[in-house]
Formats: C-alpha cells, sequence, structure tokens
C-alpha cells in the first residue's frame, strides 16, 4: 500500500454509524483542518488500511469499541495503531456498565483512554487538541 503523500498529521475517527463520523468531521473548527487531515473510518478493516497508509503521520485514534461482525474490532485497531506509533488513542462504548480493566486487553490498557458514549463534544475537542499538541 502506498504511503500517503500529505504532511499534515492525521487524527482517524472510526465508528460504524455514519451519523457520527459526520458529526466528528463536522464539529472541527477551520484552525484546526488548516494543521490536520480529519479522516473516517466506517469499519475496522477500513481504519487498518488507513492506520497503515498514514504510518509516520497518524497522530491520533479515538475507534468505537464494536466494527460490526466479522469486521477488527475497536480493540484490534488500537493495537496495531500503537504498534506503529500512534501515542493518542481512544476506545469510545456506549457500554458503561463495565470499566476499563473489563474492556480493553491488559496489554494495551495503559497506553488508551476509554471514551463514554454519548459523546460528549469537549471530551472529543480535548482529546484531539493534546494530539496536536503533542505533534507540533
Amino acid at each position: 500500500m502506498t504511503k500517503t503523500t500529505t504532511q499534515k498529521p492525521v487524527i482517524l475517527f472510526v465508528d460504524d454509524e455514519e451519523p457520527l463520523r459526520m458529526m466528528f468531521t463536522a464539529m472541527m473548527p477551520e484552525k484546526l483542518t488548516d494543521q490536520v487531515d480529519f479522516r473516517v473510518a466506517a469499519d475496522g478493516t477500513e481504519a487498518l488500511a488507513i492506520i497503515e497508509e498514514t504510518r509516520g503521520i497518524l497522530i491520533g485514534l479515538l475507534t468505537d469499541l464494536g466494527l460490526g461482525v466479522e469486521k477488527p474490532d475497536g480493540k484490534k485497531v488500537a493495537k496495531v495503531a500503537l504498534d506503529a506509533g500512534v501515542k493518542h488513542i481512544a476506545i469510545c462504548t456506549g457500554s458503561s456498565e463495565y470499566d476499563k480493566d473489563q474492556l480493553i486487553p491488559e496489554e494495551i490498557r495503559d497506553r488508551v483512554r476509554l471514551i463514554l458514549k454519548p459523546y460528549d463534544l469537549s471530551t472529543l475537542m480535548t482529546f484531539v487538541e493534546e494530539a496536536v499538541q503533542s505533534s507540533t
């Protein structure tokens, strides 16, 4: 797979719900879209391809935990991103009855953030801003 030619850092948002993907890109202020390429993926397979394509410039990953039947889930996507050197990773879930220890494998637990749905705009923006600041 060919690496991307853009030099702007990339933040990837992965969710199988189209309205949430649209909301994520629509909420980004112009000052951030000038600095960062915001990409979205509908499932784990698409996310893994984007991670490979943007290796070296991917600075953040927000992924839903459940990404459809017979597709890589958010835990797999997060693990691949970590292996690719991505430092800012959050796994998102609507499952508030479980804690991070139950939802995220021990091997990656200390290196990812857990964000509960429904998404809180300020939480998402804080995550994005931290990823952008760490890349400059």
